[in-house]
C-alpha cells in the first residue's frame, strides 16, 4: 500500500499498570474534632502555607458555648441569691440584737417599777398600821384611816401589776 507523504504529528501511547504515588505526602491533623462542613482542597491539590483546607461545623461548639453561658448565668444568679440571703440574715441578726436590747431595757424598767411599787406598798402598810393606833386614841378620823387603807390596797395592786410586767418582760427577753 502506498500513500502520499504528509506532514502530521506523531502520537505515541504508553500504557502502564500500578499505583501512582505522590512525590510529597503530608499528613494533616487538627486540634479539635468534629464534622467537616466545608472541604476546600481535593486529592493532589497544591496547597500553600496558611491556606484553609477544611472547616469544621461550628454548631456543636456554639451549643457548648450557649450551655456554658447559661450555666454561668445560673451560678451568677445563685451567687446573687446567696448574697441577698446572707445580707438578710445579717439584717435579721441586727434586728434581733435591737429587740434583745429593748427587751432587756423593758425588763430593767419593769424591775425598777417593782422596786418602786414595793416601797409604795410598804409605806401604805406602815401608814395604815400607824392610823390604826391613832384611830383607837381618836387622833385620826375614820375617813383618813379608810383612805389610807384604800391607798394600801391600790399600792398592793400596783406591786402585783409591776411583778406581772417583770414576768412578761422576762418572757419577751427569753423569746
Amino acid at each position: 500500500v502506498t500513500a502520499p507523504v504528509v506532514r502530521t504529528t506523531l502520537v505515541q501511547t504508553v500504557t502502564a499498570e500500578g499505583t501512582v504515588n505522590p512525590q510529597n505526602l503530608i499528613l494533616v491533623g487538627t486540634q479539635v474534632s468534629g464534622t467537616i462542613s466545608e472541604l476546600d482542597v481535593d486529592y493532589n491539590s497544591e496547597v500553600r502555607v496558611g491556606q484553609v483546607m477544611a472547616k469544621i461545623d461550628p454548631t456543636t461548639f456554639r451549643d457548648a458555648l450557649a450551655s456554658a453561658t447559661a450555666s454561668h448565668m445560673q451560678y451568677g444568679n445563685q451567687y446573687a441569691a446567696g448574697v441577698a440571703s446572707a445580707q438578710s440574715a445579717v439584717q435579721n441578726v441586727a434586728t434581733d440584737k435591737q429587740n434583745a436590747l429593748a427587751a432587756r431595757a423593758a425588763l430593767a424598767s419593769s424591775a425598777a417599777q417593782v422596786a418602786k411599787a414595793k416601797t409604795a406598798a410598804a409605806l401604805a402598810a406602815l401608814t395604815v398600821q400607824r392610823d390604826a393606833v391613832l384611830l383607837t386614841h381618836g387622833y385620826v378620823a375614820q375617813n383618813q384611816y379608810d383612805t389610807d387603807t384604800s391607798a394600801r390596797v391600790a399600792a398592793q395592786a400596783a406591786l402585783t401589776a409591776a411583778q406581772l410586767a417583770v414576768d412578761q418582760a422576762r418572757a419577751q427577753a427569753a423569746a
